[in-house]
């Protein structure tokens, strides 16, 4: 990996803006380029690379074109291919803006679980296999080759040596060295996952891999993964605070980067290096996420079909399910904002806690008030069943002003918004697609420079400047964060952020984790660079800015 671009790398490959660097080996160049809302990978193969290395490595994209599923859809694909003007061939992939698995096993991450070891190796394993049915060796299985799509598979990303060869038979595979060597390498790959999981189940999980060092027994081996747990979906929103958001802290000196400096990852994001204490603090953080994973959607779903089973009619529904959203927001974030508290103290901590009264934890806090007012509304709409019901259900026919129409639905029962109900507030999307992001970046690029605006207003009244750093740090950053702390002082990245707003930059998603996102801000026109990178993270009211980064 190279922290500098080439200086003879123009700033768009092929109608591509050049966006940020990503690696660098003795073949090619890689960097994330950016054109017409979407983001790929562009590798960019040296003059001086051996022309063989470099066929190989396409002979390996065109097998797996064609390949299986089982390969196919685990291994990283070709996009496109066309030549720089200088002659330099440029080949485009198709982006995977998840985490690393090794981002995943960092000792201050979360621990995995064994249904989630097996949503990583078990697809690996098949597509080892399915990539030896066709003579395909030496797929990369290191854990920092293997990033998470956005559904949670793991997608190897590199193709390091890779080649293809006339497949063998089964009987002749054990015996040569490719295909061995692959063998090592899925037991190396389960013995790092293994580390992630308590001892009980690592061991089991060691020995199902040992099985692989024979080539028939591959299929057996995968079989018995899913013996082992039944697969489980990777919680990354979980990890998001801990893996890409750098711990808040007071707004360091800032200069606006070239696009010849910026490096992959940032190392403002890089938490493996961190201190003892930061790496306690993390994984007390990471812990107590863990005790409500998953609980708040859990609750929508469970209390939906419960108003639905006793035939509540769409207007009461709607109502409860809106407080669902809200609380599931406030549940996400107080988890978040209580670790990172509790995690300051342990000992002081564990010494009060031996003496505190038993807390009624916000999970069942939620999951109580949900089912009571589910029962509540049973009961009220029980006692009066026929005029009630006909009200109400003629109520859900009209709008405010009686003219008849039909309301439109502000969010489905699932609490994600839809992007009607959003124009005006687009942070409050749950889940934004890919192409929903500008418009978030944008907002809150806005909402930033013109809280600055009021603040310089405000400056002769001191109460009243409180009063508009406050307000504006509610609207537009993560409370608690570097970027709330910033956005109260005087700092060059206010006026970075004010020059891309009045340019009309694009924003490009450079790596996506549950309730965390990357985003770049690159400046508008052909040659533009990239000016600042954005953190910006969930809260209970929207997506909020947690950090601009240089």
């Amino acid at each position: 990996m190279t922290s500098r671009l080439p200086a003879d790398l123009p700033p768009a490959l092929g109608g591509h803006r050049l966006v940020r660097m990503l690696a660098q080996d003795e073949r090619a160049v890689s960097a994330l380029v950016h054109a017409d809302g979407r983001s790929h990978v562009a590798r960019v193969f040296a003059s001086t690379a051996d022309p063989a290395a470099v066929e190989q490595e396409l002979a390996v994209h065109d097998l797996l074109a064609t390949a299986p599923a089982a390969l196919r859809q685990h291994v990283v694909g070709l996009a496109d291919l066309f030549t720089l003007p200088d002659g330099r061939l440029v080949a485009l992939l198709d982006p995977v803006p998840g985490c690393r698995l090794d981002e995943l096993l960092r000792p201050s991450a979360v621990d995995l679980s064994p249904g989630e070891a097996v949503t990583v190796l078990a697809p690996l394993v098949g597509a080892v296999a399915a990539g030896h049915e066709l003579g395909l060796t030496g797929l990369p299985l290191r854990p920092s080759a293997i990033r998470f799509t956005a559904a949670g598979a793991p997608m190897i990303v590199e193709l390091g040596d890779a080649r293809v060869s006339p497949p063998l038979p089964d009987r002749y595979r054990a015996t040569e060295p490719a295909y061995r060597a692959d063998s090592a390498a899925l037991r190396a790959l389960a013995d790092a996952v293994a580390s992630a999981l308590p001892p009980a189940e690592a061991e089991a999980l060691r020995g199902i891999l040992e099985t692989v060092t024979m080539e028939g027994e591959r299929g057996a081996a995968a079989s018995a993964l899913f013996g082992l747990a039944v697969p489980e979906p990777i919680r990354l929103e979980e990890r998001a605070a801990v893996m890409l958001a750098p711990p808040p802290s007071v707004p360091r000196p800032f200069a606006p980067p070239a696009a010849a400096a910026l490096s992959w990852p940032p190392a403002a994001l890089d938490t493996g290096s961190s201190s003892a204490s930061q790496s306690a603090e993390q994984s007390s953080v990471a812990g107590s996420g863990q005790t409500a994973a998953g609980a708040s959607g859990r609750v929508s779903r469970v209390v939906d079909e419960t108003l639905r089973a006793i035939a509540l009619p769409e207007g009461v529904r709607r109502p409860i399910l809106r407080g669902l959203q809200v609380a599931e927001f406030w549940l996400d974030d107080r988890r978040q904002r209580v670790g990172q508290r509790e995690a300051v103290a342990p000992a002081g901590r564990a010494e009060r806690d031996r003496g505190a009264r038993p807390r009624l934890r916000p999970r069942y806090a939620l999951m109580g008030a949900a089912g009571a007012a589910a029962l509540l509304a049973a009961v009220v709409l029980a006692q009066d069943a026929g005029d009630a019901s006909a009200e109400t259900a003629a109520h859900d026919t009209l709008t405010d002003d009686g003219t008849g129409e039909a309301e439109e639905p502000q969010g489905g029962v699932t609490g994600i918004p839809d992007s009607a109900a959003t124009r005006d507030a687009p942070e409050r999307l749950l889940r934004p697609d890919v192409g929903e992001w500008p418009e978030i970046v944008a907002t809150l690029v806005e909402r930033w420079v013109a809280c600055r605006g009021e603040e310089s207003v405000a400056d002769g009244d001191g109460a009243r400047a409180d009063r508009a750093r406050a307000d504006c740090a509610e609207n537009v950053a993560h409370a608690g964060s570097a970027a709330a702390a910033l956005i109260a002082l005087d700092d060059e990245r206010h006026a970075v952020l004010a020059a891309w707003a009045r340019g009309g930059g694009e924003a490009v998603v450079v790596e996506r984790m549950g309730g965390a996102v990357l985003v770049d801000l690159v400046a508008s026109g052909p040659g533009g660079t990239t000016a600042a990178s954005l953190l910006v993270m969930r809260s209970e009211a929207g997506w909020r800015i947690r950090d601009v980064l240089g």
